[in-house]
């Protein structure tokens, strides 16, 4: 199954309580990085993978509730989420734990509360390979 990292642009882009960046290696080509994202339409299929990330980035950051003291401690946590061809969520993983536990819960739920991801459905290689693994770095500003 094809793993694909992505970043969740937050706080500065969008005015949210916190914000996420991607683990190492880059994010796809073609995605910004520390640029605000144009306005995204509604949710329904994507053309590509790219187009998906700017969305899913969106709506994986809004979702997020950071919890208050974690802005002051430099808290950041890493999630490794399954997804089935249908959208679907089949597991996250907290894969590098934050240390703190309503901050690490903070990250799953938002990933759950995004669901399903009606972005993917319709990419060949999501269907072709059964589904596709997202991973996350979560950062508060």
């Amino acid at each position: 199954m094809k793993t694909i990292q992505w970043l969740l642009l937050g706080a500065v882009i969008l005015g949210l309580a916190g914000c996420a960046e991607a683990p190492p290696p880059s994010p796809p080509s073609g995605m910004p990085v520390g640029e605000p994202l144009p306005p995204t339409r509604a949710r329904g299929p994507c053309p590509n993978l790219q187009v998906c990330a700017r969305i899913l980035n969106d709506v994986v950051t809004s979702e997020w509730k950071v919890p208050p003291k974690s802005t002051k401690r430099r808290l950041k946590a890493t999630v490794l989420v399954d997804v089935k061809p249908d959208g679907l969520i089949r597991s996250v993983k907290v894969t590098q734990p934050s240390g703190d536990a309503a901050f690490d819960r903070s990250v799953v739920q938002a990933v759950e509360s995004s669901q399903p991801f009606v972005e993917l459905r319709d990419l060949p290689e999501v269907r072709a390979e059964g589904g596709i693994q997202l991973q996350f770095r979560f950062v508060p500003k």
